[in-house]
This record gives C-alpha cells, sequence and structure tokens, in this order.
C-alpha cells in the first residue's frame, strides 16, 4: 500500500495551477482557498483517475493532472487535442504511469458519448451539454440520468484503454471522495421523512447504511476469534501432555496476575460488542503444579483468541470516545445481537440512531465510515467537512481525524471554507489563491 504524496494539476479552469504536498507527521493536510479556485475539483478529479472514472475526468478543463505516491509511482492525465473539438464521440485522454521501479506505460483512452446514444421523448428537452428538463413533472436530469432512463443500449459505454497499462490493477492504490454535502442530504432526507413516516415506510434510515459496517466488522473479528479457539481446543490435551509442558515450573502469583489482566481485557471486549464467553473464577485456595500448567496453557489460548479483536476494539473505543464527548445526555451502547444504539442518561431509555438529530447522525455516520468501511493505507479526501457539525464539533475535528488515522492507518486531505476546522494548524495548510495581475496564484 502507498499513501497519495503529491497532487498536482496545471491549467484548471484554464487558470488555476495546483500543487498540493501531503503532509506525513500527522497525515493530514487541509486545503483552503475561496470560492471557484477548485478545491473540490481537485479532489473529485483525483478520486476519478486513480478509480477509473475517465468520463468525470474528461469533463473537466485542465491541461495535466498528476497523483504521486510516497513509494515514488506517478500517475497523470491529460486531454488529447481531436480533430474535430466539437464531436462528442472524439472525446480522449492520454494516460501516463510511473510505476515503483521507474518503468513506464503509456496509454490513450477513448470515452464514448451519450448523448448520441440517448432516445429522448418529446417532453425531455435539453438545456445543456449534460443537463436535461423534464417539463412534465418539471424535473432537471443529468446526463448519466438521462442515459440510465432513455439510452439506447442498457449499460453506460465503456471507455476502452489502447494498449492495457498495469496501474489499473493496482488495489494498493487506495482512495475515496467523502462529499459531505451529499452525505448531509441524505441524513436531512431522512429527518423529513421522520416527520412524514408515510412516505417511505419500507425504507431504512441512512443512518443504519453506515452503521451496518460497524455490525460487519465487529461480526467478522468475532468469528475469527472462534475458529481460532476451536482450533486451538482440538490439540489442548496433546499440547498439555507435551514432554515441554508437562514438566514447566509455573508461578503461581504471576499466574494469578496475568489471569486478572486477561480478565479485565475480557470485560472490555464484552463491553465493546466483541466478546460473549469469559473466564472462569480462578480458584482462591493454593493450586498444585499440575493445575498451574493446565491454568497456563488455558491463559495462553484465551489471549490467543482475543489477538483477532484488539485492532478492532480499538477502533470501537475510538467511535465511543468521540461519540460520547460529543453527543449531550446520550451514550453509544454496542451489543452483538441488538447493534448500535444509544442510552439516554437520564431516564436510561434506549433508542436508535434514527432518533438522533440530523446533526448528530451526520457525525456519527462520518466517524464510522472512516474508522469501520475504509481500508487502511487508503488516502480519504473529504470536502467541506464542516456541514452540520457545531462549531466546538470543528474544533475537535483535526484531532479526532489525526486520531482516527493512527488506528485505521489512513491519510486524510480536507477542503474547507472554515478557520474552526483548522483551528489554529496553519501548518497543516495550502492556500489555494485566484490569480493576481501578474499571473501568479
Amino acid at each position: 500500500m502507498a499513501f497519495i504524496s503529491n497532487i498536482s494539476v496545471t491549467g484548471l479552469f484554464g487558470l488555476y495551477d495546483h500543487s498540493i504536498d501531503l503532509r506525513n507527521r500527522p497525515r493530514l493536510t487541509i486545503i483552503a482557498g475561496p470560492n471557484g479556485v477548485g478545491k473540490t475539483t481537485l479532489l473529485s478529479l483525483t478520486q476519478a483517475l486513480l478509480t477509473g472514472n475517465y468520463r468525470r475526468v474528461v469533463k473537466h478543463e485542465f491541461a495535466r493532472l498528476v497523483v504521486k505516491f510516497q513509494n515514488g509511482a506517478e500517475v497523470s492525465a491529460e486531454h488529447v487535442e481531436t480533430p474535430n473539438e466539437h464531436d462528442e464521440d472524439d472525446l480522449q485522454l492520454r494516460l501516463k504511469l510511473r510505476a515503483a521501479s521507474g518503468a513506464v506505460e503509456e496509454a490513450v483512452v477513448s470515452i464514448p458519448s451519450l448523448t448520441s446514444e440517448l432516445s429522448l421523448p418529446p417532453y425531455v428537452e435539453q438545456r445543456g451539454p449534460e443537463s436535461f428538463f423534464d417539463s412534465r413533472v418539471g424535473e432537471r436530469i443529468s446526463l448519466e440520468e438521462a442515459h440510465a432512463r432513455y439510452g439506447r443500449h442498457r449499460g453506460r459505454p465503456k471507455a476502452s484503454i489502447q494498449p492495457q497499462i498495469a496501474w489499473q490493477e493496482q488495489e494498493e492504490w487506495r482512495v475515496d471522495f467523502i462529499e459531505t454535502k451529499r452525505l448531509d442530504s441524505l441524513i436531512l432526507s431522512e429527518a423529513r421523512h421522520q416527520r412524514h413516516p408515510r412516505r417511505r415506510e419500507s425504507e431504512t434510515a441512512p443512518i443504519h447504511t453506515y452503521l451496518r459496517a460497524v455490525s460487519r466488522t465487529l461480526e467478522t473479528a468475532r468469528i475469527d476469534s472462534t475458529r481460532l479457539r476451536q482450533r486451538r481446543d482440538r490439540n489442548f490435551v496433546r499440547r498439555l501432555l507435551e514432554t515441554k509442558a508437562s514438566r514447566a515450573t509455573v508461578s503461581e502469583p504471576q499466574l494469578k496476575d496475568r489471569y486478572l489482566k486477561i480478565e479485565k481485557e475480557a470485560q472490555r471486549l464484552a463491553n465493546d460488542g466483541l466478546l460473549t464467553d469469559s473466564l472462569d473464577i480462578l480458584p482462591d485456595a493454593g493450586l498444585n503444579p499440575t493445575e498451574k500448567r493446565v491454568i497456563k496453557l488455558f491463559l495462553d489460548d484465551f489471549e490467543a483468541k482475543l489477538k483477532p479483536l484488539r485492532p478492532i476494539s480499538a477502533k470501537v473505543e475510538h467511535l465511543r470516545g468521540m461519540i460520547d464527548s460529543k453527543f449531550i445526555n446520550k451514550s453509544i451502547q454496542i451489543d452483538p445481537v441488538d447493534g448500535v444504539f444509544f442510552r439516554l442518561e437520564e431516564s436510561g431509555q434506549s433508542i436508535g440512531p434514527e432518533a438522533l438529530s440530523s446533526g448528530e447522525q451526520h457525525q456519527l455516520a462520518l466517524i464510522s465510515r472512516l474508522l469501520f468501511t475504509e481500508h487502511k493505507g487508503t488516502t480519504v479526501l473529504i470536502d467541506e467537512p464542516e456541514l452540520s457539525l457545531h462549531v466546538s464539533w470543528q474544533h475537535e475535528m483535526i484531532e479526532d481525524l489525526i486520531q482516527i488515522s493512527k488506528v485505521a492507518d489512513l491519510s486524510f486531505v480536507l477542503a474547507t471554507h472554515s478557520t474552526a476546522i483548522i483551528n489554529g494548524r496553519w501548518e497543516l495548510v495550502d492556500e489555494l489563491g485566484p490569480l493576481v495581475e501578474d499571473g501568479g496564484r
């Protein structure tokens, strides 16, 4: 896996040249600047290039886009001039890969037109290159939506790449783009649904989509732990009777001290929804040599069972700490059966996450996604993370993300207008400014 180290673009909108060196200690970079200089576009282009969404790349005006990685690899894209600038069928990109080894590959991507595939009914008018209008219901429709509804062939025409290049299969180059506006709109639309439940009775609240990832991660860890315990249980007697184990001298004080430490950890893991069984009570009476050897081997096996649970427990503890410190009069609860819910501190009543305020749901969704959905080694690009966040939460965001970057092994790039998000950490900021009179940035 290799994190992104630099993102640069020249000629963005025909105006701007930007170059962002991503921080490594901590792994968090903030892009700031006025509206219109391309903060969001830069993040969107980066994600589109690395995930093969060339249709999104080619629709933006730029001269050259380059993404560099910490291992020395580099991917770039530039527009290819075509004989007829107005022929959508001739849209092309030139891709170049410089692998970590230094080897270079090039290819040209041809992006077929979506518009030529459309067969529009008379009540749908084209209002722009990528905009349509349904006059029956007064609805604006994007080009991709229009193609999904009125395209002559099923499925989106795929871009062709000649020749094929190796970087398309590089799974270790991980990137994700979180459009906070979209996340916010999902949460707010669900809040409206709560006031008018008949509208979508069969649908599940969007917040549950994110929390299901938490439950799945916990369940996978529990299964791994159970399988490990079962493998060790099958040869427990043989290992106990082995010469080395049968003759080992075991200190009773050390054994009891170790027992108490493991019992304390088991209780914490149970509280995190990761463990359903626990240690039996250690006898108070003195132990004979055979009993001590049996208990030592049992503790070895029990501690081995906890190993796959520990990294997940660290994520749960961060989720719990961040949420409980922000939500007023509520504490997060995690149960192997009931999943994630909340307890009201004054009444002790349990409520589901859909009963939280839209701002609380937004924060819960974002933190859950980062901790439990992102693969380690991912560079996460977040656009306007301040949306729906109280100013005090904005002040805490940088430290929260730095903690998450460590426990989940992620790198973050934020595009923001909020000085509350920056909160004095100007050493993490790259400011993208408008052109000045002499042609500089």
